[in-house]
């Protein structure tokens, strides 16, 4: 009987051990998944809006808040880098997490000065399945692109003259116009620029 009860802690410590190996030595998976990228921009949405903490701050106070350990482990080398900004930049060294259409828009949505509004919508509409993300994209980028051809700074303006003419192609050209007659020489030739590689005959 005593070989019995020592064989049979034998095997119970041998599957505690492969157990706790299990639990505690295995590879963090890499998968980040749709709901993880919402919940992402949620929160970094809302640390932006609060004008509470510098950008560096936001991303760090965002990864104290992320479930997922590989998506936070991202977002800490991002910031262990020292080089948060252009933040689109930094997304795009980590191609498996932040697909292009993602970085599309944060591109933009910086570029425009409307981080929040972008990162909150993202937060609302970034889709499951990855066929939609250009149309989800889109939809969030053009609007806020047309308005900030209005804008009163020259750099938002730019901004939204290549975001607009990327995404909307020939479509973008009647928005595009009064740019050619534009205060700031920058966003005129910019204007022009995008016109002529749109097929827009410029007269002289």
């Amino acid at each position: 009987m005593l070989w019995r009860r020592v064989a049979l802690i034998g095997v119970t410590l041998l599957v505690i051990g492969v157990l706790l190996y299990f639990f505690t030595k295995r590879p963090i998976s890499r998968q980040v998944s749709p709901q993880d990228l919402r919940q992402f921009s949620g929160q970094l949405a809302s640390l932006i809006a609060s004008n509470r903490y510098s950008f560096a701050e936001c991303l760090r106070l965002t990864a104290q808040r992320t479930p997922n350990p590989y998506l936070r482990g991202v977002i800490l080398s991002i910031l262990a880098s020292g080089k948060p900004s252009p933040f689109h930049k930094a997304l795009e060294r980590y191609p498996d997490v932040f697909p292009e259409e993602y970085v599309f828009a944060i591109k933009y949505g910086f570029g425009m000065a409307r981080a929040d509004t972008v990162l909150r919508q993202l937060s609302e509409q970034w889709p499951d399945d990855p066929s939609k993300r250009w149309e989800v994209v889109r939809r969030i980028i053009k609007p806020l692109a047309l308005s900030s051809l209005k804008d009163s700074d020259w750099i938002t303006r730019l901004n939204g003259l290549k975001g607009l003419a990327t995404l909307d192609g020939k479509e973008a050209i009647p928005h595009l116009l009064p740019l050619l007659n534009d205060s700031n020489p920058r966003v005129q030739a910019e204007a022009k620029k995008t016109l002529q590689q749109l097929g827009y005959r410029i007269g002289e």
